[in-house]
């Protein structure tokens, strides 16, 4: 009976070195614990780290079969897939999770941040400034709207984003970067050299 299963007993099993085991035990227990999402999360997880994605998909995949509406495992479903520029999957699988709560401003982030890495420019903004709209502190999402203006050259809209990014993050690397190369395209110099002391 594996009803009964811990993260605690897991670690345990795992550090014994005995990794068949814990798969057997963590997939034996959908017939017993079929709610226990903190543990297939947790030991997604593990999967993932271990680059084995392939089986943390097919552990959360059949979890969602007994939690359709979960958003937690809706959105490690989104972030396997966009780990594995499978953009098209991991948006749909995001797309099912805001579905289940259209305020999640982190779905909406990845949603955005899929959309970016295809370098679909249009959506990104969008889901980045709905994102933006339900979480106004995210210096992520200014980071990456500012580095999208920026390469759309829209300097004007770039720089307000990356220094709102940089006044709640002063060391976002990403950030000054970008405000680096804006600041050297337009020509202001002591911006340069006050972004490049700060990296």
């Amino acid at each position: 009976n594996y009803s009964e299963i811990t993260i605690d007993f897991l670690n345990f099993i795992l550090n014994l070195g005995k990794e068949e085991f814990a798969n057997q035990i963590v997939f034996e227990s959908f017939k017993d614990c079929r709610n226990n999402e903190k543990v297939i999360l947790f030991y997604s997880k593990i999967l993932i780290d271990k680059n084995n994605p392939n089986l943390a998909l097919k552990l959360l995949k059949k979890a969602l079969t007994n939690n359709s509406s979960s958003i937690r495992i809706l959105s490690n479903i989104g972030y396997i897939f966009q780990s594995l520029k499978e953009h098209k999957e991991a948006i749909k699988y995001y797309k099912r999770a805001l579905n289940v709560n259209p305020e999640d401003y982190l779905v909406l982030f990845n949603i955005a941040n899929c959309y970016e890495e295809t370098l679909d420019w249009e959506l990104a903004i969008d889901f980045y400034k709905q994102s933006l709209k339900k979480h106004g502190d995210n210096p992520e999402a200014k980071r990456a709207l500012g580095s999208i203006y920026l390469n759309l050259e829209e300097f004007n809209l770039a720089k307000l984003y990356l220094q709102e990014c940089l006044s709640s993050d002063k060391k976002n690397t990403e950030a000054l970067i970008s405000l680096m190369k804006l600041s050297s395209y337009i020509c202001e110099w002591k911006s340069v050299k006050s972004c490049f002391e700060k990296i």
